[in-house]
């Protein structure tokens, strides 16, 4: 059927001749919104926002251990993806999806990318805090989702420069399994802090 040309189609009993033209269209409808999609950069920013999200997931499940969750602070060097603040410190948390491209692509090349990334917003959250007069020790992390992730090591998490990238995963069994060194009231006024931060800039 699908081999046959539209003026051959037209020589089909009229019921036949309904379902190939529907057929058509719909495929090339299809067709066309997939490479718009493609050529747009979309795709890439909806697996960004999946990745984000299950991240986003991860980290609630932290609440329960006296964790806190903040998203989206905005510094020089961009906004970071996600900051927690509990008993172990403060962990700028940076995502990425990772799906399709070569095991080798990601791990000789990506990787330090990634580690540079989260260090530089790492940096940057701490010199704010000092700033403010707050000591809390400032971590950070990256979250890996999609078939990349599959290449870290068999405990889903390697060293970076100093930067630990784990799977998704195990984000949250790695932050739990920081020692707790900070009190409530330093916790809550770095919290506090950040989403009053959080606030001004969505203000702005």
């Amino acid at each position: 059927m699908a081999a046959l040309g539209v003026a051959e189609a037209y020589l089909l009993p009229p019921r036949v001749r309904e379902f190939f033209v529907g057929a058509t269209v719909a495929s090339t409808v299809w067709l066309l919104w997939g490479f718009l999609v493609l050529w747009s950069g979309s795709i890439n920013l909806w697996f960004g926002n999946q990745g984000e999200g299950a991240t986003r997931n991860e980290l609630k499940k932290l609440r329960r251990h006296k964790w806190h969750l903040i998203q989206g602070i905005q510094f020089s060097d961009g906004d970071v993806d996600a900051i927690v603040v509990g008993p172990g410190g403060v962990v700028a948390v940076e995502t990425k999806w990772r799906n399709g491209k070569p095991k080798e692509q990601f791990i000789n090349g990506d990787r330090q990318q990634l580690a540079k990334s989260a260090t530089v917003h790492a940096r940057d959250l701490r010199v704010y805090l000092e700033s403010k007069g707050l000591k809390m020790a400032v971590l950070c992390a990256v979250a890996v989702w999609g078939s990349a992730a599959a290449s870290l090591s068999n405990d889903g998490l390697v060293i970076v420069n100093g930067t630990p990238l784990m799977h998704g995963n195990v984000l949250k069994s790695w932050v739990r399994s920081l020692p707790s060194t900070y009190s409530p009231g330093e916790i809550r006024a770095t919290t506090e802090l950040l989403h009053r931060r959080l606030a001004e800039q969505t203000k702005a």
